[in-house]
């Protein structure tokens, strides 16, 4: 296939994800702390767009249509807008472009610059780009085993049911040398949201008993009026919205559909809860691999 037809049928496909309900435009054209965290990644970061652009255009083809791109992370992730709003990342050298759909697997797309094709890659090959996307991840609520072995990240709400469970029985991973970074990740709504907001803005070695306290009401008191005083947080310092925007926009760029969405070391997505013996061996059998 020419280079130019190759172009046109890989935006063809970009654009396809986006406009069938990308999981990176609704976070681009969602709630206005949503679109401030992803604002605040763009501002004033465009310096290396053109030279980006360049490679983009070379490897993938003249017809993507980027708009702005923006340093993510520390390592060199990159943030770029699509001229419909809709968000994918790539790296400094563009060797690769993720999309994702809202509800379903991301892709990852890479060129074969020897065969003129672009590959969709394996689902086993995410997890190497989940581990990148995890790096965007800058506040975390943090549970360490004293014998930590491995660490798990685990997307969660604050009004999610087995969340609730993860926590109340927590002791039993990290007696297993199971370490937890909680990232906040709402679904539940507003109420949520708020909480996990005011979670954020606490210090770090406060949040997860915040959670925590959180959770409780929100099991005990379904359908209430949020009563922040009764959920252990009404002297919280504000709200760390773009801290929540953020992180379930990195959720969202790796699969995360619902929670808890816990996410291995080795960048494998677990959706739902499993039990202490069930993680622990999952976790041995990944590190073998």
């Amino acid at each position: 296939m020419k280079k130019q037809q190759l172009s046109k049928a890989f935006a063809i496909g970009v654009m396809s994800i986006a406009f069938a309900g990308s999981a990176f435009a609704s976070t681009a054209v969602g709630d206005s702390a949503e679109k401030a965290a992803v604002e605040s990644v763009f501002v004033a970061k465009d310096a290396p767009k053109n030279s980006l652009l360049a490679k983009i255009k070379s490897k993938f083809g003249d017809d993507i249509p980027v708009v702005q791109v923006a340093p993510f992370a520390e390592n060199d992730l990159v943030l770029i807008r699509l001229v419909d709003g809709s968000l994918m990342y790539t790296n400094d050298n563009a060797d690769y472009l993720i999309a994702a759909s809202a509800g379903s697997q991301p892709q990852v797309y890479t060129r074969d610059m020897d065969k003129e094709k672009v590959t969709n890659l394996s689902s086993a090959k995410l997890n190497d780009f989940n581990k990148l996307l995890l790096s965007g991840i800058t506040e975390t609520i943090d549970v360490k085993a004293k014998n930590e072995k491995h660490t798990v990240y685990a997307f969660v709400d604050a009004a999610c049911h087995y969340c609730q469970v993860l926590s109340e029985n927590l002791d039993d991973y990290t007696k297993l040398g199971i370490s937890f970074k909680f990232v906040p990740f709402p679904i539940f709504g507003e109420a949520s949201e708020t909480a996990l907001s005011k979670i954020m803005s606490y210090p770090a070695d406060q949040r997860f008993a915040k959670l925590k306290s959180s959770e409780q009401f929100f099991k005990e008191n379904k359908g209430q009026k949020m009563d922040f005083e009764k959920m252990g947080i009404s002297d919280a310092k504000g709200e760390s919205k773009a801290t929540v925007a953020r992180s379930k926009q990195i959720g969202m760029a790796i699969g995360v559909t619902g929670t808890p969405g816990l996410v291995l070391s080795n960048g494998e997505l677990i959706s739902g809860l499993m039990s202490p013996e069930a993680l622990i061996s999952k976790l041995e059998s990944a590190e073998k691999k």
